[in-house]
């Protein structure tokens, strides 16, 4: 039974050969192409599911296909979502005084040497720092953006994720109410 079936695979092989002519003639018989429009195979889609029930939306027709299935199961209970809580004011973790070394007064000097307002940042829990705003540690652009809201002589306020809160200031009083 084999030989058969090999003597017949060889005939159809050998004897079919290749036809060099094409099926249809261009030049005897021309065929205008017309162009068709073809909906899309695959359209992308946003998927969302429902109990039993997986949706997708296409993003360009916005047709919806729905997809019912008995043997999914139902999605786990979840936690409920904390209440939400109001935004906490700015609690400052560091503050710097800054002062211009060209246009430094003598009222300023006060401010930056009074005992009282390092005491009153102490007891808020916030270290008080005096500085010139020509000083190295402070010549990155975030610092200057801070100082250059309200020039000098300013307060600026740092919370635990360093933004900075920056209050011009002019008196010892404007520093105290500034760090309450």
């Amino acid at each position: 039974m084999r030989k058969p079936a090999l003597a017949l695979l060889s005939f159809l092989l050998v004897g079919s050969g290749s036809n060099p002519e094409p099926l249809v003639d261009p030049v005897a018989d021309p065929v205008p192409m017309v162009a068709h429009t073809v909906p899309p195979s695959s359209e992308s889609q946003w998927g969302f599911g429902d109990g039993g029930s997986y949706y997708l939306v296409g993003k360009t027709t916005g047709s919806v296909t729905i997809l019912r299935a008995s043997n999914i199961p139902p999605e786990p209970d979840r936690k409920p979502r904390p209440a939400p809580r109001p935004v906490a004011e700015f609690k400052p973790v560091a503050a710097f005084l800054f002062f211009d070394p060209r246009n430094f007064t003598v009222d300023q000097a006060a401010i930056k040497t009074d005992p009282d307002l390092r005491a009153a940042a102490s007891r808020a829990g916030v270290p008080l720092y005096s500085v010139f705003s020509d000083e190295s540690e402070f010549a990155g652009p975030t610092w200057q953006s801070a100082i250059g809201q309200t020039g000098t002589p300013c307060l600026v306020l740092l919370d635990k994720a360093n933004r900075p809160k920056t209050v011009k200031i002019q008196t010892a009083a404007d520093v105290l109410e500034a760090l309450k």
